[in-house]
């Protein structure tokens, strides 16, 4: 890993990063075009060019914003009328009507209806893992919350992210969220659309739109104050910013002044891009001159002079590191496109989530295992190195954890589904944290490594999990003398209904397991399933077993566990012939 990306996602891990979005997170939300900067300068310049038709002293003002002091009226252009920019327009539209009419022209009301973009679930779903809590946006649209809300699932009705958007709502909120679920903050410091459109005469002038609103804060202190000390203390990620706006700009200057009179860099050994708040920019070409600007007086206040390009580029994400991004997620094009950025960001990060945090000793799942230390010790290094990627190696779930247009959702999402709510309908958006049921979701995985392990993986393709059904996940086909085996699993509301475990396709088995995760405290069961093949009603034995029953207390070795877990798969009545014995091991294991 390069890095400039490796310290990013370091600093992501450790909860340091705070996003700042721009409008290019949300340049492909639909219905397309409604927030593209050029579009709205565009629909504001076409007004009032229709409005120059009936005024000749607008027409000759419009021309001087043009450049053309000598020109007529038939010497407007639209085009060198969009040059002047969004908050030039704004502020002439609104000085000859009224703030209202003006987001009314640019459909800001209409920012509500915006979709999510994969890029606002990436985010969002670092955050349900606890690694974000605040973003701060210039954006007026609803995505990023809506995002986040969407990936709970609709049962949970607990409200999990606070929009700050004055004083007010800073100092005054009270905390009424579940402590199980991370609450996220988004400040909007140009405005939030869904509050001018619920009272649009109060909130228009709320919405940043002109040049003088942008060089005074929009008088909100509380914004730049936590913009200030954002930047003093944390690393704010750019993300699909230009960085043109000039009050966030002369704001991140002022707090590199700050350092240069502080002596931050004096007598200190830490290289400059190693400090908690150093800046990142994610640019979706190359790097503009206001980007350039706040990465090297960032530089200069911790005292380097001689200031080249590529030390600057260390702090940016830009087309030039397109291909550093294509080894992780391939992508169309010639830019570095936000949903790429962000869909790599979080890979890399779950990936190392799953490695320290999840799949380590002393954690939950760990815990769990009821297996001596060595032997659990050991399982997890090998599981970490053959399917997580350390060390280097191929992170075998990938596939798993990357968008899916189709479905509006990530492979992962419809497992964990299936797991934590069956018989449910999954939504698009939804997520399933692996803080949420860090044990049954840490055992789906590593069941389904063990079952390949124990049938020589090695020497077949390796085939990711399947969700079926309404309530179970395939992990495993064995074949034992020509008759094959599927292995499934569910979750403890699965095993309680059973009924919910009825496959809708016609399955072509007689046998069937099924592994109960976080099963600890359940017995073992036989559910038949009827199941018509050619006009034949066959009944098919299904074994419920409980995690658990995988580790023996005879394991004194990985073999052992791995022998174990053919002869379960091969000889699932077992459990039930030795139903005391097992039962017994399980309770004085977890006494």
């Amino acid at each position: 890993m390069h890095d400039k990306l490796s310290r990013l996602i370091d600093r992501l891990f450790r909860k340091m990063i705070v996003p700042f979005l721009g409008a290019g997170v949300s340049y492909n939300a639909d219905p397309d075009g409604l927030t593209r900067t050029p579009d709205m300068i565009r629909r504001l310049a076409q007004k009032l060019i229709l409005e120059a038709e009936k005024s000749i002293e607008l027409a000759k003002f419009l021309l001087c914003i043009c450049g053309k002091q000598d020109g007529t009226e038939v010497d407007l252009c639209i085009d060198k009328l969009c040059n002047a920019g969004m908050a030039v327009l704004a502020e002439v539209y609104i000085h000859l009507h009224n703030e209202v009419k003006a987001c009314n022209i640019l459909r800001v009301a209409e920012f509500c209806d915006l979709e999510p973009t994969p890029t606002h679930c990436y985010i969002a779903y670092i955050a349900r893992e606890g690694y974000i809590n605040e973003i701060i946006t210039t954006n007026y649209d609803t995505c990023m919350e809506k995002a986040y809300e969407k990936s709970f699932n609709r049962n949970f009705t607990s409200r999990q992210v606070r929009v700050v958007t004055n004083l007010s709502e800073y100092r005054h909120f009270i905390d009424d969220s579940n402590p199980k679920y991370p609450l996220l903050h988004i400040y909007k410091i140009n405005g939030c659309a869904k509050k001018f459109k619920e009272d649009p005469q109060n909130e228009a002038a709320n919405i940043v739109l002109t040049e003088r609103q942008l060089q005074n804060w929009r008088e909100n202190k509380w914004a730049q104050d936590m913009f200030r000390d954002r930047c003093r203390t944390r690393s704010i990620l750019f993300s699909g910013f230009g960085s043109e706006e000039p009050q966030i700009r002369h704001t991140v200057l002022q707090v590199m002044d700050e350092f240069i009179n502080n002596g931050q860099n004096s007598g200190n050994n830490v290289e400059v891009w190693d400090y908690e708040n150093s800046p990142f920019i994610a640019e979706w070409g190359e790097m503009t001159f206001y980007q350039f600007q706040i990465l090297s007086s960032y530089l200069r206040a911790h005292g380097l002079t001689q200031i080249t390009i590529n030390e600057v580029q260390e702090g940016a994400f830009t087309k030039s590191d397109k291909e550093l991004f294509d080894r992780y997620l391939p992508w169309n094009g010639k830019n570095l496109e936000m949903e790429q950025f962000w869909g790599v960001v979080y890979l890399l990060f779950i990936q190392r989530l799953l490695s320290e945090k999840y799949f380590s000793p002393g954690s939950k799942f760990s815990n769990y295992l009821p297996i001596s230390l060595s032997i659990q010790q050991l399982l997890l290094q090998e599981f970490r190195q053959e399917i997580l990627g350390q060390g280097g190696n191929e992170f075998k779930l990938q596939d798993l954890f990357i968008w899916d247009q189709k479905v509006s959702n990530l492979q992962a999402s419809a497992l964990h589904h299936r797991i934590l709510f069956p018989g449910e309908e999954l939504e698009p958006y939804n997520y399933y944290a692996f803080r949420d049921e860090p044990v049954a979701l840490c055992m789906l995985y590593f069941l389904w490594w063990l079952c390949y392990r124990a049938y020589n993986y090695k020497d077949k393709s390796w085939l990711l999990l399947c969700a079926e059904g309404k309530a179970l996940v395939r992990i495993f086909v064995a074949e034992d003398n020509n008759i094959k085996i599927p292995v499934y699993v569910c979750g403890r509301d699965g095993y309680y209904n059973l009924s919910q475990l009825v496959m809708d396709d016609k399955l072509p088995y007689s046998l069937g397991l099924i592994f109960v995760l976080n099963g600890y405290g359940l017995e073992p069961k036989v559910f038949p399933i009827s199941n018509i093949i050619d006009s034949q009603l066959d009944i098919i034995q299904f074994y419920i077993i409980p995690d658990v029953y995988c580790f023996s207390n005879s394991c004194q070795s990985l073999e052992d566990i791995l022998e174990g877990i053919r002869n379960l798969i091969t000889d699932p009545a077992k459990i039930k012939r030795e139903a005391v014995h097992w039962k017994k091991w399980v309770e004085e294991t977890y006494q």
